[in-house]
């Protein structure tokens, strides 16, 4: 029960929905997402090794297991044995399909975006569950939408740079069509006017 296999298979049932390894050309190259908490909807690179410690710490905690249940110099060889197998079950997470995922995987549903508070969809301006999203998102926003904040500073930069409410309407639409990953409308916006209007903002 404590072969490297065993123990990667037992960490993922744990860990399984938090981690995954983006594919590339180059096996050597793979590296782990995670998410660091289950409700987060951002798949972050691990940079910090946070996949080795979880693996690390588990291994630790199968050893004590073994401890409880075999003789003192069986617990002994199977704990410094689970103790030294890290990297072994690390390599064996990596073989394992079922997380496993292609770079087109990520970032590819247009019309959700990742924010601190969650997912958006930008269809309906709505909150959604983290599994209704096709993709991965490895991108989020710096800050979450809030639907009641009034926007003083902006609406009197409108009125003042544009104001004519079927401009205003122009470049809101635009702008929330930025935010989405759209390309379909073939937009270019063309600011002009004299000087001291507003165009550089």
């Amino acid at each position: 029960p404590y072969s490297n296999t065993d123990v990667a298979e037992r960490f993922l049932q744990q860990m399984g929905d938090r981690i995954r390894v983006k594919a590339n050309s180059k096996a050597s190259h793979r590296k782990f997402l995670i998410r660091v908490k289950p409700t987060d909807c951002k798949w972050t690179t691990d940079e910090i090794n946070r996949v080795e410690d979880a693996v690390r710490k588990f291994c630790v905690q199968l050893g004590c297991e073994a401890a409880a249940t075999l003789s003192p110099r069986e617990a002994n060889l199977t704990y410094q044995a689970l103790c030294n197998s890290q990297e072994g079950v690390m390599r064996q997470i990596k073989t394992f399909s079922n997380i496993n995922i292609l770079p087109a995987d990520c970032d590819q549903d247009k019309n959700v975006i990742c924010t601190p508070s969650g997912l958006v969809d930008l269809k309906t301006g709505r909150n959604i569950d983290i599994t209704t999203s096709s993709t991965y998102h490895t991108k989020q926003t710096s800050c979450s939408p809030d639907w009641t904040c009034p926007t003083p500073l902006f609406d009197s930069f409108l009125n003042f740079a544009l104001e004519k409410n079927e401009l205003i309407k122009l470049l809101q639409t635009f702008m929330g069509y930025a935010l989405t990953g759209h390309t379909r409308e073939q937009i270019f916006l063309f600011a002009y006017g004299g000087g001291g209007t507003g165009k550089g903002m």
